[in-house]
C-alpha cells in the first residue's frame, strides 16, 4: 500500500533516544519502518508496541539465521519460540494470516478426492 505520508518509526526505547549510527539501530529502524509501512496507516499506541516487538524479534531471528549460516550453534527451541511469537504478532497486526486446521473432522472437502482422503483418515 502506498501512502503519501508514511508514519515514522521512532527510535525512542524506554524513554531513551537511541543512537541511530549503530548498525543494529539502523536495522531495527529499517525493520520497524517496513512493518509500519505494511500496516498502511498511523499505528495506535498498542500497535506501536507490537511493531517494536516484531522488529526486535525479527532482529533476533536474523542474528540466529546469520549464526546458523556461519556454522555457529543456535538454540533451536528458542528460535522456534521466537518464530511463533513473531508470527502471532503479525497475525494480531493483520499482516499475516492465521493457518487453519485442515485435519478437523468437520472440514468440508473441496472435491471427491478430498472427501476420499478425509474418509480414509477417519479412525
Amino acid at each position: 500500500m502506498t501512502n503519501e505520508h508514511t508514519p515514522a518509526f521512532e527510535l525512542v526505547v524506554a524513554g531513551r533516544k537511541i543512537d541511530q549510527r549503530t548498525m543494529p539501530a539502523r536495522r531495527f529502524k529499517a525493520l520497524g519502518s517496513e512493518l509500519t509501512t505494511q500496516l498502511g496507516r498511523e499505528p495506535t499506541a498498542a500497535e506501536r508496541i507490537m511493531l517494536m516487538s516484531a522488529a526486535t524479534l525479527s532482529m533476533l531471528l536474523e542474528q540466529e539465521t546469520a549464526d546458523l549460516l556461519e556454522g555457529k550453534a543456535i538454540d533451536h527451541e528458542n528460535h522456534r519460540k521466537n518464530v511463533a511469537a513473531l508470527r502471532q504478532l503479525l497475525i494480531q497486526l493483520a499482516m499475516a494470516k492465521k493457518s487453519r486446521d485442515i485435519t478437523k473432522s468437520d472440514a468440508t472437502p473441496g472435491d471427491a478426492f478430498g472427501a476420499a482422503i478425509i474418509e480414509a483418515n477417519k479412525g
